[in-house]
C-alpha cells in the first residue's frame, strides 16, 4: 500500500529529527503518535530510511522495508 503524503511527511519528519538532533527518542514519540510504529516504509528514499534503521527496534519501533 503506498504511503499517503501525511504518512511519508511523518517518517521524513522522524528522519530528519534523527539527522538533524540526533534524537532517537523525539524521533520515536512522532512515528508512534501516528499510529505508525509497526508501517512499511520501503518506498521512502534511502537517505530517509538510512535515518530510520537507526530508531528501528528502539522503544517500539518496529518498522518494515528498511
Amino acid at each position: 500500500m503506498a504511503l499517503t503524503d501525511f504518512k511519508h511527511g511523518v517518517f521524513y519528519a522522524a528522519a530528519i529529527v534523527v539527522e538533524v538532533h540526533n534524537d532517537p527518542t523525539i524521533a520515536a514519540t512522532i512515528i508512534q503518535n501516528a499510529g505508525f510504529a509497526e508501517h512499511d516504509v520501503s518506498e521512502l528514499d534511502e537517505s530517509d530510511k538510512k535515518q530510520l534503521r537507526k530508531l528501528n527496534n528502539y522503544d517500539g519501533i518496529n518498522l518494515k522495508g528498511l
